[in-house]
Order: structure tokens, then sequence, then C-alpha cells
């Protein structure tokens, strides 16, 4: 069995210092290098220690049958919520 490659996906700066969600951190895509952003939970996911921290047009070339996308977790849930009100 070969071991699986675990990545966490933000959104490109595009000139942004963060994505309205408090605490929001900026990290160069492993792969291509361009700023990205990432809020708190990216980081609380139990699977960050392992992951690669890639923009999301990097992560469209990821894709293929084998891949698997985990669910939001609650904590990203709540700090959408909460950015979307303020």
């Amino acid at each position: 069995m070969t071991a699986r490659e675990v990545f966490i996906i933000g959104a490109p700066a595009e000139g942004r210092l963060d994505n309205g969600i408090e605490g929001t951190r900026t990290l160069d895509c492993e792969l291509c290098k361009g700023p990205t952003l990432f809020a708190p939970s990216s980081f609380d996911r139990p699977e960050a220690r392992e992951a690669r921290f890639i923009c999301w047009p990097c992560s469209r070339n990821m894709l293929s049958p084998n891949t698997q996308i985990a669910d939001i977790t609650p904590a990203q849930i709540r700090e959408l919520i909460k950015a979307g009100r303020e």
C-alpha cells in the first residue's frame, strides 16, 4: 500500500491580505509558490501536521478517480458563518 498524500487547499491571495476570516494566514502554495490564504481551522484539522498547503488552482491538477476530499469541519462552518455576518 502506498502512503497517501494530504493537501489542504486555500484561496489565492490575489492581492488580498485576508479572506474575512479572523486569524487567516498567508502561506506560499507548496506547488506554485503563489501567496495563498488559509483560515485558522485549516491548521486545526487532524491532517494538518502531514499535509501540504496548496492553492485552489493547483488542486485542480491533483484530482483523480482515487482522490478523496474530506468533509468540511464544524470549525470551518463556524468561521464561514461568522465571516458572512461581519
